[in-house]
């Protein structure tokens, strides 16, 4: 989920620094690949780590969060763009969803360690 968050700010610095029809289409393919991965993987955690009996409350609840968040960044682009202009706005989303990224990358635990984790305490447990 961390790389794609990375790519997702790689795909619309793209579409924003040079301004062509094509680095706006690459960078539009880059962004809808890197969400697609995100959600996948996303919702894969979230169904096996959630007891079958609230499956689908958490699911529901998280769709109505995924829905309502893209009403709000509409509500608050628009003005947000007049002010600052659309090329600012698309750098400054650009440098935060990488920004995230690289602060996820170092910060969230590894796959590789948490499966060590486990195995170390399955073997003394």
């Amino acid at each position: 989920m961390v790389y794609g968050l990375g790519g997702m700010g790689i795909a619309v610095l793209i579409t924003v620094a040079f301004g062509t029809m094509g680095s706006t289409a690459a960078g539009m393919l880059g962004l809808g690949l890197c969400a697609s991965a995100i959600f996948i993987t996303a919702t894969t955690l979230i169904q096996h780590e959630t007891p079958h009996e609230l499956l689908g409350r958490v699911m529901s609840c998280l769709m109505s969060l995924v829905a309502g968040s893209q009403v709000i960044s509409m509500f608050v682009a628009g003005p947000v763009a007049e002010k600052i202009g659309i090329p600012n706005l698309y750098y400054g989303s650009a440098a935060m969803l990488v920004g995230i990224g690289v602060v996820g990358y170092f910060k969230l635990p590894k796959v590789e360690m948490a499966e060590a984790e486990k195995a170390e305490s399955a073997k003394t447990g």
